[in-house]
């Protein structure tokens, strides 16, 4: 059994419809095709997903300039092919080629991040939540995490021997000191 969100009438109360069924993929199914029919029954499903990006930052102005500016890029940059699709002709599988094709998509700088995508996805599907009260299950490009490889402390040792950075670079292996640790250091 799930309960899904049918409508909100004029005091402002919400109105859930009960579906029931056999399994759990096919509740979800059957939610999924009741809340499809049912956007396509309500005048608001005329909005296309830029639209409905465009009226989340609306509703979005408190929160800091700088949130408000970054989701104003999105909606310039991000998913511009999904931008001019009607709500109510979406689905899953036009959905993940749209998640696809973003992840290939290439920026100022190359081939854009997963966490752009993951950031910019965010935004679109609050943004279809707060429409169509409907939630997507698409699979985002994995985050690839880079980590640093740093010299051992030997190697460090023979390039900086008998160096003025000698003393400074010592502090800082062997007594973790930061740079303005060791600055503010005085005789």
């Amino acid at each position: 059994t799930i309960r899904v969100y049918a409508y909100q009438d004029e005091t402002g109360k919400q109105h859930f419809k009960r579906i029931t069924a056999d399994t759990k993929d096919e509740v979800e199914y059957l939610a999924k095709k009741y809340k499809i029919s049912d956007r396509k029954q309500a005048p608001k499903t005329k909005l296309t997903v830029g639209d409905a990006v465009d009226q989340y930052i609306d509703l979005c102005k408190v929160l800091s300039p700088a949130t408000v500016a970054g989701y104003q890029k999105i909606r310039r940059t991000g998913f511009q092919d999904l931008m001019d699709v009607k709500i109510e002709d979406l689905d899953e599988k036009l959905l993940q080629m749209a998640v696809n094709k973003e992840a290939n998509r290439m920026g100022r700088r190359g081939r854009i991040s997963a966490k752009t995508v993951s950031n910019e996805w965010g935004l679109i599907s609050s943004a279809l939540w707060h429409i169509s009260r409907l939630k997507w299950d698409v699979r985002l490009p994995k985050r690839h995490r880079s980590f640093k490889d740093y010299p051992e402390p030997k190697q460090v040792m023979d390039v900086v021997k008998s160096t003025e950075v000698e003393l400074p670079v010592m502090l800082a292996l062997w007594l973790s000191f930061s740079i303005s640790e060791i600055r503010g250091l005085r005789w």
